[in-house]
């Protein structure tokens, strides 16, 4: 598969974990975002929001033209050739609706050749409260399935994903999550009182054919189909149609497993490994600070 960093170091860990986090972003940045973000009109009016959400295109394309300058300049300086296609704010208002459960993103690329990831970082704190990130590291490993529209989750059967066992990812503006898109991640509602504001960016290598998979309710079967960048400003969430634009390829033979807890317990269990260990890493530290003479 084609290396997504260009430093060896971030490959490796991106290979291991499924993803990279990185201190990115200046303060100018930041402060910029968030004013492109306040000369938006106001649409989170349900819990969790985001862009593709939106039925108007002039929307998308405003987040996207507010955002696509900054996510470009990070893919540049740490992707090996990738481009980000897409970009939005995602907002959480205090709401039980803000929840999002484990999932996996759309695939939207070959992945027996390519990996699609999302670039993503707050432009507020964020935390257990108000809806931080988590990850279940290693996941992007798990036998591939084809995710798209209407397509049911490989996880439906999974019970052993709660937050407790996964990884939690507390950030403050400046930093970076870049992920794969089939790595698992979740993020609990919001119970502040303020909007998390992040931002995403859709990122894939360039000049490669970007892919859409769409499990027609009228046929009950799976259509593959060739898209453009223009895609995410014509489709619109829960609509559940697709854009003229997507060309047609062929119909597919859905052929995803069903995961079960034990799909995903080897995974959680080397979380716990792996805590344990950099917990007795600290104690070991303090022991030593504590006997130094």
């Amino acid at each position: 598969m084609k290396p997504v960093f260009k430093l060896p170091h971030l490959q490796k860990e991106f290979e291991a974990n499924g993803y990279v986090l990185l201190d990115a972003l200046g303060t100018e940045e930041i402060n910029t975002l968030k004013y492109n973000y306040e000369c938006l009109p106001e649409v989170n009016n349900e819990g969790f929001f985001a862009s593709l959400y939106s039925d108007s295109g002039s929307y998308k394309q405003k987040s996207f033209e507010a955002i696509s300058a900054i996510a470009n300049k990070i893919a540049e300086k740490y992707l090996d050739n990738y481009i980000s296609i897409t970009a939005t704010y995602v907002t959480k208002k205090r709401s039980e609706n803000s929840y999002m459960p484990p999932h996996q993103d759309w695939t939207i690329v070959d992945e027996t050749q390519y990996a699609s990831v999302n670039i993503w970082f707050p432009l507020v704190p964020v935390n257990k409260e108000n809806g931080a990130l988590y990850v279940l590291k290693g996941s992007h490993k798990l036998p591939s399935v084809i995710r798209g529209t209407l397509i049911p989750s490989a996880f439906n059967h999974v019970t052993n994903m709660t937050f407790d066992h996964l990884t939690y990812l507390p950030m403050k503006p400046g930093e970076i999550i870049i992920f794969d898109h089939r790595l698992i991640h979740a993020s609990p509602p919001n119970q502040s009182d303020a909007i998390r504001l992040a931002i995403t960016a859709l990122t894939v290598p360039k000049g490669i054919q970007l892919l859409h998979y769409f499990n027609n309710p009228e046929t009950q079967q799976t259509e593959k189909y060739e898209i453009t960048p223009d895609f995410f400003n014509q489709y619109t969430y829960g609509k559940y149609t697709i854009p003229k634009s997507a060309k047609y390829l062929e119909t597919i033979q859905l052929d995803n497993p069903n995961f079960t807890n034990v799909d995903t317990v080897p995974l959680l269990e080397a979380l716990i490994v792996a805590d344990n260990r950099e917990r007795k890493s600290f104690i070991q530290k303090i022991k030593n600070l504590l006997t130094f003479k």
